[in-house]
């Protein structure tokens, strides 16, 4: 109770060290870095690969799963989620946080020339593009939607 009397008692002492607060704070403030568009490694890696004229099923049975065992693989992977349409496979795969990019994209890369030779016929190139180098710079929002009738 005692710090509370001398306040209460003593009012232009108490504004002073709360103004001395207030200014020192704003001083601190104006001293700290602030980046307009900070550097975020965001730590995807997605593979699209093209199937022309087969169907979901195909797509998932002779592309989207081969590739998925052969990137399952991946070190410092954290999850993978994959989606297969009427001519198309994404995979996309998620790392760690602090793991190295460009190292994972060359595996990445690797893993799937390798895999690329035993794909069925008719399948397009397979594309490794790594998430993070853009979303550093735009902000980004994404939706996704499905309905229930076709």
């Amino acid at each position: 109770m005692k710090i509370y009397e001398t306040a209460v008692k003593n009012p232009v002492g108490t504004s002073l060290i709360f103004i001395g607060i207030v200014l020192i704070g704003f001083m601190f403030y104006r001293q700290l870095p602030i980046d307009l568009y900070p550097n975020i490694d965001i730590n995807y890696v997605s593979v699209i690969t093209s199937y022309s004229g087969a169907g979901a099923e195909d797509v998932e049975t002779n592309v989207t799963r081969p590739l998925e065992d052969v990137l399952n693989s991946a070190e410092k992977l954290k999850n993978i989620t994959s989606r297969s349409m009427d001519g198309i496979s994404m995979i996309m795969l998620e790392f760690e946080f602090g793991t190295d990019m460009n190292a994972v994209m060359n595996d990445v890369r690797d893993k799937v020339s390798m895999i690329s030779g035993f794909l069925p016929d008719g399948t397009g190139s397979c594309s490794a593009t790594g998430s993070y180098a853009f979303w550093g710079r735009f902000p980004i929002m994404s939706t996704f939607g499905t309905s229930g009738s076709r």
